[in-house]
This record gives structure tokens, sequence and C-alpha cells, in this order.
């Protein structure tokens, strides 16, 4: 499972009955090696499963449960599709390591040359190189398309599979169900894995479960074989399944769609309800954002009547989100020469009070001032304090170190 509670993969040792060879005795003998199956997910709905044969993908409603389409892939057809980019033919028959910017460069002229839109800036470069089109073009490995069998799903007004259908328009495979998810019938005829049950749940064949999202279902007897994660705000019963399976489901294992939502009208129940979900929300792993810098930025404003400009570290994490911390600030008004440090100018709005340093004002602080701008006098000359921090200090390694901080 993943940290999110997932399933992402599971191993089985298949078992198959077998004879002994003196006394012709009949046991069970499992598997050397277990049968490895991958899931892949697209927030809370199941997208991929992956074995050693084969990879099948699954297409739904957008913002829903209920499958659109299937597509298969043999695992020998995957292998073929696999081609290297003109950067990693280049860095492998060279043995060499290109640069990110190369890289990147490489990576560019690869997608104008697929597109047959080569612009006049890299048919320049390679002009320089010595170089034409054609003959990177013809460095290029081919693309390979797969072979893939497409299936459409018919399903019923709950987002249940009924029927999978085929390029000619015929049932490849069919089921039929009793209002709890139990299959009752089957036409399978050409062994096609079909695990997809009522919304949100897959088959689960070593245990006859289904699992659904943060929990297992059990069809035989409509309920939940476990306690419901969020508490009451699934409802009275903390294993049940909705009451009516014909007109309510539950995707995601936590509270029925349409089946409880008169409980919330119940004297005390939205209390429970909000207290059961903000425990669960709290119990849920919390992730860590990991801060990168990515640029500099000023910021400029006025307190006194004189100008200051703030020099600022932008810092973005893995999520897409992005803080400012200042670096040093400036005076630039009546006095450019009383420069000051971080926090005494104008704070840019987005930037954590936390990130700045703290002001200049001992003797000990002026007095190493004093020594800073001798040494800045002698690395940058006439240049103003503001216009040496920019051209000798506001460096990567310096954004890193400012991103970084805790």
């Amino acid at each position: 499972y993943d940290p999110p509670g997932r399933r992402i993969g599971k191993r089985v040792w298949k078992s198959r009955r077998t004879y002994g060879e003196i006394t012709g005795n009949e046991y069970i003998q499992l598997s050397h090696a277990p049968e490895v199956t991958w899931y892949g997910w697209d927030g809370d709905r199941l997208t991929t499963t992956e074995t050693a044969t084969q990879r099948v993908q699954t297409i739904y409603t957008p913002g829903g449960f209920t499958p659109l389409v299937r597509i298969e892939t043999e695992t020998a057809e995957l292998a073929k599709a696999v081609r290297r980019t003109l950067a990693e033919r280049f860095q492998q028959e060279a043995n060499v390591i290109f640069p990110p910017e190369l890289v990147a460069m490489v990576d560019n002229l690869e997608a104008e040359l697929q597109r047959r839109e080569l612009s006049e800036a890299n048919r320049t470069w390679l002009a320089q190189c010595g170089l034409t089109a054609e003959q990177i073009q013809n460095q290029m490995e081919p693309e390979y398309t797969p072979q893939r069998t497409i299936h459409l799903y018919h399903c019923d007004h709950r987002g249940l599979p009924l029927a999978l259908v085929n390029a000619e328009g015929k049932a490849d495979w069919s089921a039929e169900y009793d209002a709890w998810g139990n299959v009752l019938r089957e036409n399978n005829p050409h062994n096609i894995e079909q695990h997809i049950r009522l919304p949100g749940q897959q088959y689960d064949e070593e245990t006859g479960l289904y699992y659904n999202r943060h929990r297992y279902y059990d069809p035989l007897q409509g309920r939940y074989i476990t306690q419901d994660p969020i508490g009451l705000r699934g409802g009275w019963n903390p294993y049940t399944y909705p009451l009516n399976p014909v007109a309510a489901v539950d995707p995601l294992g936590l509270s029925g769609l349409g089946a409880f939502n008169s409980l919330l009208d119940q004297p005390g129940m939205k209390d429970a309800y909000n207290r059961s979900a903000a425990q669960y929300e709290n119990s849920l792993p919390k992730p860590v954002s990991e801060w990168k810098f990515s640029r500099w930025e000023e910021g400029r404003g006025k307190r006194l009547g004189n100008s200051y400009i703030n020099v600022n570290a932008i810092c973005e994490d893995q999520f897409g989100n992005t803080k400012s911390v200042n670096a040093r600030t400036f005076q630039t008004g009546w006095f450019p020469i009383n420069e000051v440090e971080a926090g005494r100018g104008i704070p840019d709005p987005g930037e954590d009070p936390s990130d700045i340093a703290s002001a200049t004002d001992t003797i000990t602080d002026n007095v190493k001032d004093l020594i800073d701008a001798h040494a800045q006098a002698i690395t940058c000359g006439s240049k103003s304090g503001y216009q040496c921090f920019k051209n000798s200090e506001a460096t990567q390694k310096l954004g890193e170190k400012l991103c970084g901080r805790r």
C-alpha cells in the first residue's frame, strides 16, 4: 500500500493439485515464484492493472467511477514500444553524460523533428555543428505503436459492468449480478479477467472479497468486514454498505452516496459527523514540502518617505506551492548609503515573517558592517550594496540555503 492507503501491488503464490510419483497420493503444491500484480491510480480510481503478461487500463466517466473503456496491451507489445530518446542514444553510444541544458536542447530538437516543424534557431544550431536535419532525423529511433485490444463497458445505472463489447459490437464478456454485487452468471468464452464490480470495487480472487479503496466488502454478507474509518460519518452501523444498494453506492468504502443524508438532520448527528470527519482527516499522513530554490525576485516599498528594495528567494515545493524568503533589504531613498539588513523594508505580501533575518542593531554588528563595507568596496568598487549583492552574492547556492531553512 502507498502512504494514502491505496493498494499498489500484491504477490500471490498459486497452489495446484499434484500426485506423488511413488505413492500416488494427492497433495497441494505451491508455486516456487509468486505472481506479482501492480496497480496504478488516478486519485481514488484504479486505472491500471499490470501483470507479467499484460497491462489493463481503464478510462472512467469524468470525475466518476463508471468505467467506459478497457485497453489491454500484452507485455511483449509494451517492450517493443520502448525507445531511446535522441539524447539518451547519443550519451550511451558516446559513453558521456550531457549537462541538463544540452539534454533539454536535444529533446526540443527531437520534438520539432517529429512534428516536422524545425525552428530557425535549431536549424542555425545544427549548421554551426556541421549537421543537417536529415542527418539527425536518421539517428532517431522509430516509434512503435503497440497493438491493443479495446473493449467498451456496458454498465447498469449504478456503474456495475454488465458486458464488455469489442470493436465488432459483440460481447466478449458478460455477467449477471444480484443487488449486492454477487455474480449469478458469467459468460466468459475468452477468459477475460474483468474484476471491476460495484463502483469503486475490484474483485480479489484470493479472498473472494471486493477491495473498496479504504476497506474490503463482502458481497455474500452485503457488508464490510472492518469498521468505517470515518466512524459515525458513514452511519450508525460502522460495517454497513448502503441499505438500498440499487439506489445508493459507496465508491470509497467510507459513506454511501444518497443513503444516509437524512441522518444528518437528526439531533446530535451533525456534531458527531464533524468530529469524526476531523479525527479521520487529522489521522491521515501529512505530506512534507521539500522546498527548492526557483529564482530571485525583487519587492519594492516605502516607509517614512524612503524607498526600499527587498531581494527575495522564491522557493517551490513538489506540490507546486511557492514561498518567498527575504535575503536582504536595501534603502534606496534619500540616503541610499544607509542600506540595511533583511527585515527593515516592506516585506513581500507572501513572505513568511519567520523567514526574515534579524535587524542589525548592536555595536558588534555595526563594526561587522564596516568590515563588510570594506570588503564590498574591494569586491564591487563603486557599486551600491544592492548592485553588489545582485551581481556577486545572489547565487543559486545562497537561494538553495535560504529555501532549505526550517
